[in-house]
């Protein structure tokens, strides 16, 4: 057999990649002794018996089976845990009929959004620096109402928190807001700095919601999508967005046309969860 297969190179014949290997296996399964495939034979079958979970169901491997805390998360190795998602197996389950809801589960209407027409109140925390943005929000558009830049000066940083909360009290008992909007604390590099931001925005949302105003939080990137339409926008195109969707003259600072761009983002996260339970209901 090797001989021809040397031949048939040296005849210039075409062969195939591996055909002599082939050729060569073939040959040696040809030779195996009756009682190694049957000891071959024997283990194959007891691997496969083995493998298969009693009260279990899935595959021989051992690998594909259901999970028995019956979340639904396949035990595979081609899919880690990470990528589980409990909200898409839930709406799986209920499409196919067989979840039940529970009965401590939250009635719809405790969850539908507060009716149109209200008040938002942006705010841009900052030790130095807090912008805040008022608008009112319909069910089809918003319309400003007011927007400026509370300044605290002084070195005391402890005065600094007290004249922003104080800001924040007069501004709320003049237009009174049924919701706040505020940007997210993040950190980048320095420590230091993302601790004041925090107590900045602490004093804020104290004075904010004393005429008890719900509070909601968006991420910077989330606020820049909503009202650019990307979440890498630098503050020019923010400030530019906010004029043409309020038809206003560019604010007097970059913190104030933030705190507008906080508001819009509220404004329209609620709208379409509104439009969204309409559809529902529809249903």
């Amino acid at each position: 057999l090797i001989a021809r297969g040397v031949q048939q190179r040296s005849d210039g014949q075409r062969q195939v990649v591996g055909e002599r290997e082939h050729q060569l296996g073939g040959f040696a399964r040809e030779l195996e002794l009756p009682w190694l495939k049957g000891q071959r034979r024997e283990r194959v079958n007891a691997l496969a018996q083995r493998s298969v979970m009693p009260g279990r169901t899935g595959c021989r491997c051992g690998v594909h089976v259901q999970s028995r805390y019956h979340t639904g998360m396949a035990r595979s190795a081609s899919r880690a845990w990470r990528q589980f998602d409990p909200a898409e197996h839930r709406l799986v389950s209920e499409r196919a009929g067989k979840a039940r809801p529970a009965k401590s589960a939250q009635p719809a209407a405790a969850r539908v959004p507060a009716p149109f027409p209200r008040r938002v109140l942006g705010l841009d925390p900052g030790s130095l620096r807090t912008g805040f943005g008022i608008i009112d929000c319909t069910i089809r558009t918003e319309k400003h109402v007011a927007s400026g830049c509370i300044r605290a000066t002084g070195d005391d940083f402890a005065s600094r928190l007290r004249q922003i909360h104080v800001a924040i009290l007069e501004l709320v008992a003049e237009y009174r807001p049924d919701e706040v909007a505020v940007e997210q604390v993040f950190m980048h590099r320095n420590a230091d700095s993302a601790l004041k931001l925090g107590q900045a925005r602490g004093a804020a949302l104290c004075a904010a919601v004393v005429s008890g105003a719900a509070v909601y939080e968006y991420a910077p990137r989330a606020i820049k999508l909503a009202v650019v339409g990307t979440g890498a926008a630098d503050k020019a195109q923010v400030s530019t967005m906010v004029q043409a969707m309020l038809a206003i003259c560019e604010p007097d600072t970059a913190d104030a046309s933030d705190a507008l761009a906080v508001a819009l983002c509220h404004g329209q996260v609620q709208r379409s969860a509104l439009r969204l339970l309409a559809a529902r209901v529809a249903r």
